[in-house]
């Protein structure tokens, strides 16, 4: 599924005692028609890295 991406955060203070966590949902849409759209190569390949 490249038509969307999923961020996990999770904060921390000083003393790493866990404070928050999150989820953040980007989904890729055409602007047009709001139809489902597959995630610009140019962001794929920056992220990558960051998802293998």
């Amino acid at each position: 599924m490249d038509h969307k991406i999923v961020f996990h955060a999770e904060i921390y203070n000083e003393k790493n005692k866990l404070l928050n966590t999150g989820i953040v949902t980007l989904f890729f849409i055409e602007a047009k028609t709001m139809k489902r759209a597959s995630m610009p190569a140019i962001l794929k390949e920056k992220l990558e890295q960051y998802f293998i």
